[in-house]
């Protein structure tokens, strides 16, 4: 779970750096949950959970906030 966090704040960091989209790899629901509640107060960065083609699995997308 440490991981996932530290994962997390690393890629978010990249998207206010670059303000580009990053796409984690596909993670089942709790491990998702865990991104979502870790970025969720970060005025920077919005999270979006998308389907994995051939998988019950979602990617994860870390996406600068829209005004």
């Amino acid at each position: 779970r440490d991981a996932l966090i530290q994962k997390a704040k690393e890629a978010a960091e990249k998207v206010r750096r670059w303000g580009d989209v990053i796409e984690l790899e596909p993670l089942n629901s709790f491990d998702r949950r865990i991104v979502h509640n870790t970025l969720k107060d970060d005025p920077d960065v919005e999270t979006q959970s998308v389907d994995v083609e051939g998988t019950s699995r979602k990617a994860m997308l870390l996406r600068p906030r829209r005004s």
